[in-house]
């Protein structure tokens, strides 16, 4: 007990911490604090600690329950809590929301679609998800990485990867259940961009072996006396398609390195003439028929490169403003001063790209693949990205459209 003057005061202590004091001053009525004053006043320091304790405990849960549900909304899977009895919609995540947003119907809110979708199994089998995951063949069970496809009655459809786990109460029953969901499409997207992957590689090293192939048969089944210039130009086809098929490896193997960032490039002081011209002698002695006019200032200050990198970006991009343009139709590179850097357009005159299209251009087997536009269209141009990026530059393109 404290005292001073006519003031009593003691410890306020929330679970064995001091936290402060508690005083009161001038009795009522006037008149010396009695011993059953001082007696009361514990009580109420108890009374008060046990109130600072109990607003603790409360703001640390809503704390946790703040940071629970942040992360619980940001997550990249989507999470629904469905309702054991009824099996109603009682929560959604930010991501459940926007798997599930495609089924919407207009005079229905988000939460409110559990009264009309389907759930269809890999087996064909389908339950109304009011009786998902609780019907009779899966009571109180949790369900691991079953693909489930969501339909509303007017067709339209999402295919997702489910998993559910019902939250028991104290008494042991099932109160509710939370869905883990996946949109699946974006596997599905990525699953068929590696077989058209796969079959642009397939078709573009086909293609050189074809050739090989025929060469070396035409030499070894050669009758005695055959004309050795005419066998001179079988070898020229294989050392042209060896070469070809060489470069493809190169190609994807480069693109195996931007994407571990296992890339490296080793940038010294270069004359961009000289890597242009570079450049251009590799694309003619490939086979290049296009003609290459070059604009570049007598005053451009050199750059550091990795030559043998940044002639290999230049010759694709080369190789590309070929296969899209006319060949009657030169391919023009130009340079100049940009701040600190110096800028380097390469253009032709071809079909020109769809504005939409612009954005991914650089992504791997983006703009329009297939095996019939060749390796280069899904490959060549998200490589000289990987390569212009390691050295620190940029690269993007521009077209005013189709035409």
């Amino acid at each position: 007990m404290l005292a001073y003057g006519t003031a009593r005061g003691t410890r306020i202590d929330c679970r064995s911490v001091r936290v402060g004091y508690l005083f009161v001053i001038d009795k009522e009525g006037g008149g010396e604090f009695t011993a059953g004053d001082e007696e009361v006043l514990p009580l109420l320091a108890s009374h008060a600690g046990a109130a600072i304790a109990n607003a603790r405990v409360h703001r640390d849960e809503q704390r946790a329950r703040g940071r629970l549900e942040a992360l619980v909304d940001t997550s990249p899977v989507g999470v629904v809590v469905l309702d054991a009895r009824t099996g109603g919609i009682v929560s959604l995540n930010r991501e459940a929301k926007r798997i599930v947003e495609g089924l919407r119907v207009a005079d229905r809110s988000v939460e409110q679609l559990g009264e009309l979708v389907t759930c269809r199994r890999a087996d064909g089998s389908e339950v109304a998800l009011t009786d998902f995951p609780l019907e009779r063949q899966l009571p109180r069970v949790t369900v691991r990485a079953e693909e489930i496809e969501l339909s509303v009655p007017d067709g339209r459809s999402v295919r997702t990867l489910i998993n559910s786990t019902p939250i028991h109460a104290p008494d042991g029953e099932v109160e509710s259940v939370v869905v883990t969901m996946q949109d699946l499409a974006p596997f599905e997207e990525l699953e068929r961009m590696r077989t058209e992957f796969l079959a642009i590689v397939s078709h573009e090293l086909r293609t050189p072996l074809t050739s090989i192939q025929g060469s070396t048969g035409a030499v070894l089944s050669a009758e005695p006396g055959f004309a050795r210039a005419e066998m001179m130009q079988f070898f020229r086809i294989i050392d042209e398609q060896a070469a070809r098929m060489s470069g493809l490896i190169r190609d994807l193997l480069d693109a195996g390195r931007i994407a571990t960032g296992t890339l490296s490039v080793s940038p010294e002081p270069s004359d961009v003439a000289v890597l242009v011209d570079s450049a251009r002698t590799v694309f003619l002695s490939g086979g290049g028929r296009h003609a290459i006019t070059a604009d570049l200032p007598a005053d451009l200050p050199r750059v550091m490169a990795d030559r043998e990198r940044f002639v290999q970006v230049l010759s694709n991009l080369f190789s590309n403003a070929a296969r899209h343009s006319a060949e009657s139709s030169p391919i023009r590179v130009a340079a100049r001063p940009d701040g600190m850097a110096v800028a380097i357009s390469v253009s032709d005159r071809g079909r020109g790209i769809p504005l939409e299209q612009l954005p991914h251009l650089f992504e791997k087997h983006a703009v329009g693949g297939g095996a019939a536009r060749g390796l280069g269209s899904g490959l060549g141009l998200a490589i000289c990205k990987g390569l212009v990026e390691a050295h620190g530059g940029r690269i993007r393109a521009e077209s005013a459209g189709p035409g």
